[in-house]
């Protein structure tokens, strides 16, 4: 579970809900104008009860909402170690990604569970979970995620590709 300090390091935008509870956002820009919103609904202890994505067009047009209930739902009851995602741990799923040894469903899946309940390191949290909320929709062909999409990811983040090429 995120402490309040950390979903604000991790999340750009916040309103206090009833209760002390708080609704977290965090947008990301695709291509073509496109926008997937990240929500992020805590109790007062920061404790997650919903958690969801909303993708729109260049339109602003709602085109898709995902939530993440079944996670929640079956994490609400353990007690699991905070997950650190430092620059190097993007770096390693980035490359590991683009070595074929995850698939792009397993990549999201990563990204998304970050983003909901992961912690990142204060100093670089707002560009790390920047990344990683990135990464959380390249399943969604508006955004999707070529080589040049993690090339500039791995940029913003202190790193870069180098491609090797060897004989069959």
């Amino acid at each position: 579970m995120s402490t309040r300090q950390q979903n604000e390091g991790k999340f750009a935008s916040w309103e206090d809900l009833s209760a002390g509870g708080r609704r977290y956002r965090l947008d990301v820009t695709g291509r073509l104008g496109w926008l997937a919103r990240y929500f992020k609904e805590v109790d007062s202890s920061e404790a997650t009860l919903r958690f969801w994505q909303e993708i729109y067009d260049e339109r602003a047009i709602l085109l898709k909402f995902m939530k993440n209930s079944r996670w929640i739902k079956a994490t609400r009851n353990c007690s699991l170690p905070p997950m650190m995602i430092t620059k190097q741990a993007v770096a390693d799923k980035i490359a590991a990604y683009l070595h074929h040894e995850i698939s792009l469903a397993q990549l999201v899946d990563w990204a998304e569970s970050a983003v909901m309940d992961a912690e990142f390191p204060e100093r670089d949290a707002k560009t790390v979970s920047s990344v990683v909320a990135r990464l959380g929709v390249a399943d969604v062909r508006a955004f999707g995620l070529a080589w040049e999409d993690c090339e500039e990811l791995l940029h913003r983040i202190g790193f870069s590709p180098r491609v090797e090429v060897v004989a069959a």
